[in-house]
């Protein structure tokens, strides 16, 4: 490495400046050659240490170490850790974004270009480009509406230089920007026109953000002015996460489904509750009906709460639709309720319901809480409950407390009742959970991915392989205290629509 003293020309980075412009700066104007400047000892997820950040700022002719130069300006909820274990940064690796117009000028590039939330060079508008990429030549310069986004969160990036306190925000912001990405398309979500016309010139969108951020700054820059608009408006937030989830849940490819059982990876996702009507008469008046509509059910047919199965199902399909998972199971705690005789001024019958049901894993029900708090019920959920408890009997009731009680032993080790009861290339497992699904008509306890990898496995099955699974299950099982008519409720089916 060049001494210092060698060094005639010193120049002063300009503010907010990358670490390695202001390397290449300093020895272009003391014509160094590129065999003799310092490198920095970065690699693929690792920030260059601060040891040798000191020693290029002594070659360079600093007074003091230029970490300011560097990520190191930043908590590690942005820049990540330097051991590459904090996935799920801002830190864009494996690629250098410089401004088409400013630096091929001046030479400059900026530090806060290596963040995934600053795709736009502020001094002249363009949207950056991969120094490897042959685009620099086309520069495309942002609109108004847009550059007044990445100028906010420009700002923001300042602030969070000096405190940590915003941490919990940037999160947020790269949560949401992983739910846009995973089902995002040419009309969803609704963009600003120049933004629009971005993503509409990509060839395929870019899906990952739920493992790293992209290289490519026009894969970057629509997601990311999104979701700061989302986190800068919780209202726009809020929706953006509800229609996001929606989407996710009814999408067709199991593995981008599967991202939503990660833990942290996205937003919470959002508990769909009806609330009551603002007329409380109403309210009151729909929930008054409910009650008196299955106890009217109750003795005419016998219905009681172990009948109810975790799912408030109103038809012989396998399952609801995944987003109604929750309101379903939250629902048939209320149906449990009324026919247990907990329905009333109290509503005391929440916690044997979960555990009546196995869903333990469902957290508390809000649809209850109301009840509690005497605010009635949304009519259409009084509506699903009367149906459910309508079909149940229609359908001919089943003892599903017993048939949970038979089933659980087989979930809770992972393995069907017999080793004849498998499938060719599917686990042992996967068969028992589908078996609970299948019979005791609600959902895996506490995991999403299990219920939703017993209904994909449903759909491989034939109807005479579905009606051996099923019978040869119910046959090896300790069976003695469920009772004949509940044996031959699960037969009969199991023979009918479903099979």
């Amino acid at each position: 490495m060049t001494a210092p003293h060698s060094l005639p020309v010193r120049l002063q980075p300009v503010p907010g400046e990358a670490l390695e412009s202001w390397i290449g700066r300093v020895a272009d104007a003391n014509l160094v050659p590129r065999r003799r400047r310092p490198a920095l000892d970065r690699g693929v997820r690792a920030l260059p240490s601060r040891s040798r950040i000191a020693d290029v700022s002594t070659w360079s002719g600093a007074d003091r170490p230029a970490t300011d130069l560097t990520l190191y300006a930043y908590p590690r909820g942005i820049r990540g850790r330097v051991d590459g274990t904090g996935v799920r940064d801002w830190r864009v690796d494996g690629a250098t974004w410089v401004c088409p117009v400013c630096t091929p000028s001046i030479g400059v590039w900026m530090r806060d270009w290596s963040l995934a939330c600053h795709p736009l060079c502020l001094t002249c508008g363009s949207l950056l480009t991969d120094a490897r990429s042959s685009a620099a030549a086309h520069p495309r310069r942002a609109d108004r509406t847009t550059l007044d986004v990445q100028r906010r969160v420009s700002t923001a990036l300042a602030v969070a230089g000096t405190r940590q306190a915003t941490a919990p925000r940037w999160r947020a912001a790269y949560k949401l920007a992983s739910l846009v990405s995973l089902t995002a398309d040419d009309h969803w979500p609704r963009l600003p026109s120049w933004e629009a016309e971005l993503r509409g010139s990509l060839d395929k969108l870019y899906r990952g953000w739920c493992r790293r951020p992209p290289t490519d700054p026009a894969q970057a820059a629509w997601v990311v002015f999104e979701a700061w608009r989302g986190i800068e408006s919780p209202a726009r937030g809020q929706r953006l996460i509800a229609e996001g989830w929606d989407r996710l849940l009814q999408h067709p490819d199991h593995d981008v489904r599967r991202v939503g059982d990660m833990r942290g990876v996205l937003p919470e996702r959002p508990r769909h509750v009806l609330l009551p009507q603002r007329d409380a008469a109403a309210a009151e008046s729909a929930l008054k009906d409910m009650v008196r509509a299955v106890r009217r059910l109750q003795m005419g047919s016998g219905l009681e709460s172990r009948h109810v199965p975790s799912w408030c199902i109103t038809s012989d399909e396998l399952a609801p639709a995944e987003q109604e998972w929750s309101t379903r199971a939250r629902l048939a705690i209320v149906l449990h309720a009324v026919c247990s005789g907990a329905a009333g001024r109290r509503w005391s019958g929440e916690r044997r319901a979960v555990i009546d049901l196995q869903l333990a894993g469902e957290g508390p029900s809000t649809v209850m809480r109301l009840l509690r708090e005497g605010r009635g019920i949304a009519g259409d959920y009084a509506d699903l409950v009367v149906s459910s408890a309508d079909y149940l009997t229609s359908a001919g009731l089943t003892d599903y407390r017993a048939l949970r009680r038979a089933l659980w032993p087989m979930v809770r080790l992972g393995r069907s009742p017999s080793r004849s009861v498998s499938v060719d290339g599917a686990p042992e497992h996967r068969v028992a959970d589908w078996l609970w699904v299948h019979v005791t008509r609600g959902p895996v306890p506490r995991s999403t991915a299990r219920t939703r990898a017993a209904i994909v496995f449903d759909a491989s099955l034939d109807p005479e392989l579905r009606l051996h699974l099923v019978s040869a299950a119910v046959a090896e099982l300790d069976y003695s205290f469920v009772g004949d008519a509940a044996r031959e409720a699960v037969a009969t089916r199991v023979i009918g629509e479903r099979a």
